[in-house]
């Protein structure tokens, strides 16, 4: 499971500004009709809701031992599943992970 959250955050979870004079098409992953079937099935499965754009900024202690929960996958700070993320997303071109050290602190 955290492989594929991983692979899903990499692939679509951190875009640029900048635009590419390609079109996406609508069955790529990174943009159109597929990217948004596939984050709404995940957001239905996590948080029983399927517009997951409400669950980007989520993060919350549910009480349930294991840290705190956040995001559209629920990534916890108790299991090692957050921190993971936020690393990997500062190997990610044209994102900023000013939070890791936080993150960090507290798994």
């Amino acid at each position: 499971m955290l492989l594929l959250s991983c692979v899903l955050f990499s692939a679509v979870g951190c875009t640029s500004d900048n635009k590419s004079s390609d079109k996406i098409s609508e069955d790529d992953i990174s943009g159109g009709i597929l990217r948004k079937e596939v984050f709404a099935l995940v957001s239905s499965a996590e948080n029983s809701d399927t517009d997951y754009s409400l669950q980007y900024g989520y993060i919350e202690d549910i009480g349930d031992g294991r840290g705190y929960t956040a995001g559209i996958i629920g990534f916890t700070t108790g299991i090692g599943g957050l921190p993971d993320v936020v690393e990997l997303s500062c190997c990610v071109p044209g994102c900023k992970s000013e939070f890791f050290m936080i993150v960090k602190s507290i798994s």
